[in-house]
């Protein structure tokens, strides 16, 4: 044989449809999200062990203010904790960045991007790092239009307190 085996199947939409992202391994349970699906349609985030069983549902986005939507890319841990972005979502629907137990749980709202109104980007976009209590990642634009000439920032959060900064505009 090939080696290849399947060990999951969306057979119940738990795991939601259209993933994006890589998977992130932590011992052996894999992370995943899906842009779509979920309880509210705007993706989901979900465990499972590596040999297909025990998937959960960690959290079904229902985009807007206090949620995101269309996670775009996988979550990263620091052994407590998932962090992750959403494309959409947020009070201004221009995306967020959250953290949610590993176990699950509600999502906290480390930032919301407002674009032009903050001046803070829109759209993150790409795979969040982490080191030590800091997040960096990028947005898509910085000013809230996608087709605009602005390309971006780069940006840090500290997760301890939810500061959010700007580290470089692209």
């Amino acid at each position: 044989g090939s080696g290849f085996t399947r060990i999951h199947k969306c057979p119940n939409g738990v795991t939601g449809y259209v993933p994006r992202s890589g998977l992130l391994l932590d011992g052996t349970t894999l992370y995943g999200t899906s842009y779509y699906g979920g309880a509210g349609g705007y993706g989901t985030l979900y465990s499972m062990e590596t040999n297909g069983t025990l998937v959960t549902p960690l959290h079904d986005f229902m985009g807007g203010a206090g949620d995101g939507g269309y996670p775009y890319e996988g979550v990263v841990t620091d052994g407590v904790n998932l962090y992750g972005m959403t494309y959409y979502g947020g009070i201004n629907n221009m995306g967020v960045v959250y953290s949610i137990d590993k176990l699950g749980g509600p999502i906290n709202i480390l930032h919301e991007f407002m674009g032009s109104a903050n001046d803070d980007g829109s759209y993150p976009y790409g795979k969040l790092v982490l080191d030590g209590s800091t997040l960096y990642g990028m947005t898509r634009t910085g000013d809230g239009i996608v087709e605009s000439a602005d390309c971006g920032i780069i940006f840090s959060v500290d997760v301890t307190v939810a500061f959010y900064t700007i580290v470089h505009e692209l």
